[in-house]
């Protein structure tokens, strides 16, 4: 039987949709691989090749190559060509039991949106006078249109979200809707087998209604899988207690209330081979700073990761993400977020061996997101690539949506198809399936009053090359070291000169940012020496313009090393 291959990650939206579609491909590889696909469509013992589906998207399914097999057909009274498809599929009841008889090279065939995630199999009916084309064939699942699930119950700012990934079901709790309409109510649905979210009562023993709550799937060794939540606010009151949501039995347990309050952080979970598995958090400028705190999932004791020395700037509502790389360190990824009504763009990562930051570059000719706080991310662990939505600032609301290659070590922004773009949002959740590569987006705001939290659908894809790519790649371990740079004179009305330590010779490449992290100038020098390097900036941007008097950011990389500053301009 052949294998399914796929360069997609699957959108899940619920009170919001995203991005682009591409296909499976489905290879058949030789006449016995097409044998083993004979059956009877009575015969359940059957070899087929499975198609899989992801709740409430629209395919089609078409077959590119003419080596297909050719074979006697009773249902077309003579010769067919390719093979047929059948499922259980559709959106209703009256829709749900769903079968295709045919599907001929060069043709295509339109599948109504899945009732749940039921795989539709490709067989042949009738394995009479079958013709040896000793070629290979393949189908194409292609992901059409936007899809939907059933509504969330309950606000939709401010919820928190997993996902289990041993069974795919994902749970929120929470919620709220403008400091009113709190909830401590959390609901589940599996997308393999439920037609509703269920609720799961907090009862008198659980946690208490709130909004802001951040959560991590806990696999719990030893014991049952659960949901941990610490957190949030009641209105503008933050709260500072961790409590434990068993996900076999359904209940709740206090775990401790002597950590830091906080409501605009974010969290995620660290299995920490070198000691007790836990949980981290960063990002609540008003209570923590810049400080990282990790909680013990087995001690149920908080300690300070890391302090302020040597931080990132602090912000609310940052996007927080585990990195894992193959072969390299487990890395704590900050994004963006906002403080005193200054809204970052930057990308961190803070090495859990080392406990240093390092800001991420984004490098080539693709400009980093906007300035926003309230957005979320994901990894993509088999594409090595962040992927982030949403957000807001002072003035807007975010419906983009935008990759970091750690490969590719740069930001850049898929192509996102017109018909049915959400609503712009922030203030939403966000969880990421592995079985399907479905990212999941709850809720969130666009304006007030809140918006009912549906759920939509949709598949991405990770094909389209960024922007002119760098020539300056990271190693396999994805651990880029920091160089020394100096800019003088600071500030300055004229030429700005940045001298570097360049760690190797080489490809180096550059930008200047301005305050709202817009690319204004790039650097790009083919062939570096190692040592001391000095690169000459005249004050004016990508177009030959003077750019105005203001604080400016360099960003710089050689190799795996990269270094950042500011510089001040003066008239």
């Amino acid at each position: 039987m052949s294998r399914i291959t796929s360069a997609l990650v699957a959108f899940v939206l619920i009170g919001t949709t995203a991005v682009v579609a591409d296909a499976w491909t489905v290879t058949v590889d030789s006449r016995d691989n097409a044998i083993d696909l004979c059956a009877s469509s009575f015969n359940n013992d059957a070899a087929t090749v499975a198609l899989p589906w992801y709740r409430g998207i629209p395919y089609t399914v078409s077959m590119s190559s003419a080596q297909a097999p050719v074979y006697f057909d009773s249902s077309h009274l003579g010769s067919f060509q390719g093979v047929h498809l059948d499922g259980i599929i559709g959106t209703t009841e009256a829709t749900r039991t769903w079968m295709v008889d045919g599907l001929e090279p060069g043709t295509e065939i339109t599948i109504p949106p899945s009732y749940k995630n039921i795989e539709t199999l490709a067989y042949i009916p009738e394995c009479g006078n079958l013709v040896d084309n000793s070629g290979a064939f393949e189908l194409e699942v292609t992901p059409t249109a936007w899809g939907s699930w059933p509504s969330v119950p309950g606000e939709p700012v401010g919820i928190a979200a997993i996902l289990d990934p041993e069974t795919g079901a994902v749970y929120t709790f929470g919620g709220g809707c403008n400091d009113d309409g709190f909830t401590n109510i959390t609901h589940w649905l599996n997308p393999n087998s439920d037609d509703e979210w269920a609720a799961i009562p907090a009862g008198e023993t659980g946690p208490s209604a709130r909004w802001f709550a951040s959560a991590i799937y806990d696999p719990n060794p030893g014991g049952n899988r659960r949901m941990v939540i610490h957190g949030g606010a009641i209105g503008t009151t933050s709260l500072s207690d961790v409590w434990a949501l068993d996900l076999v039995t359904q209940e709740w347990t206090f775990l401790s209330d002597t950590g830091p309050s906080c409501r605009y952080h974010r969290a995620v979970y660290d299995a920490n081979p070198n000691g007790n598995p836990r949980m981290l958090i960063h990002g609540d400028s008003h209570h923590i700073g810049e400080e990282t705190w990790a909680y013990d999932l087995v001690t149920n004791e908080w300690t300070m990761l890391h302090g302020s020395a040597g931080a990132p700037p602090p912000r609310g509502l940052a996007g927080l993400a585990m990195y894992e790389p193959e072969g390299g360190p487990r890395q704590l990824l900050v994004f963006g977020g906002g403080h005193l009504s200054v809204y970052r763009n930057d990308l961190w990562s803070l090495n859990l061996d080392t406990l240093v930051w390092t800001e991420l570059m984004s490098f080539g000719d693709c400009d980093p997101p906007p300035a926003r706080e309230a957005a979320r991310i994901v990894i993509d662990p088999a594409h090595d690539t962040l992927i982030m939505f949403g957000g807001k600032d002072a003035g807007s609301r975010y419906n983009d949506v935008w990759y970091y290659g750690f490969w590719a070590a740069r930001w850049w922004s898929p192509t996102v198809p017109t018909d049915g773009l959400p609503s712009e949002r922030s203030h939403h959740a966000m969880v990421y399936d592995p079985n399907y590569s479905a990212m999941v987006v709850i809720g969130g705001i666009n304006q007030y009053p809140c918006e009912e939290t549906i759920a939509s659908v949709y598949i991405a894809e990770f094909d389209e090359e960024p922007c002119n790519p760098s020539s300056v790649s990271p190693n396999d371990t994805n651990v880029l070291t920091t160089m020394t740079s100096q800019a003088w004179p600071v500030p300055t009305d004229g030429i700005v000169r940045i001298r570097l330590d360049l760690p190797q010779s080489g490809p180096l490449e550059g930008a200047i940012y301005d305050a709202n992290g817009a690319r204004v100038h790039t650097f790009t020098e083919p062939d570096a020496l190692r040592g001391d390097h000095v690169v000459e900036w005249d004050l004016t941007n990508r177009s030959g313009e003077r750019v105005p008097a203001g604080v400016y950011f360099y960003r710089f990389r050689a190799g795996n090393g990269t270094t950042s500053g500011r510089v001040v301009t003066v008239r």
